[in-house]
């Protein structure tokens, strides 16, 4: 039995403690106001699993998301509350039963929805959750234990737009990661 194999059960273990976040107000990512018309592509351990379209709604309790096949048929629509908390709205077919309702609730409320409680990081007794900036216009966001990384989110300004037109997010445990590009900042 290999070392990651035997550490993965205790890596779980302590991340399953709450990450200390900061969710009462608008989180310093959060694109308040009009839609966002984004391109998502979605890959499990290197092999593309999803590409397609998503609209993104931010309101004052959360965001409100459209996933939309490539030829903008809407596949699923869902609302995520500050408090991580989602709702499918509706579902094509049986994709309201998969696990991606939920992942993409999870990693859209990681994403934009939540700070660390007190900047740059904060601390759990096994939890550390922490923002930086990065050279060339770039953000991180992570959630780790120890040295091990449970998932981070890049985020890239690049041109002169405002904002985070383009969001890499990744949970390297499982091997799963999606890419977010605002189509409407690349008109």
């Amino acid at each position: 039995m290999n070392l990651l194999t035997r550490m993965l059960p205790l890596i779980l273990l302590f991340s399953a403690c709450s990450l200390p976040v900061h969710t009462g107000g608008p989180s310093s990512l959060n694109q308040s106001g009009p839609s966002h018309l984004m391109q998502i592509h979605i890959e499990s351990w290197g092999t593309p699993r999803f590409t397609g379209l998503l609209g993104l709604q931010f309101h004052d309790t959360g965001l409100t998301y459209m996933l939309l096949d490539a030829t903008g048929i809407t596949l699923l629509e869902s609302q995520v509350t500050q408090d991580g908390d989602s709702t499918v709205i509706r579902a094509a077919g049986k994709l309201g039963d998969t696990g991606l309702p939920d992942f993409l609730a999870a990693s859209l409320w990681k994403i934009y929805l939540i700070d660390p409680a007190s900047a740059p990081c904060a601390d759990t007794l096994f939890l550390r959750f922490c923002t930086e900036k990065m050279e060339n216009n770039r953000f991180r966001k992570y959630a780790a234990t120890g040295p091990f990384t449970l998932w981070q989110a890049e985020f890239d300004s690049t041109g002169p737009a405002k904002g985070w037109p383009a969001v890499s997010f990744s949970e390297p445990w499982f091997g799963v990661s999606l890419t977010l590009t605002d189509l409407n900042r690349h008109q």
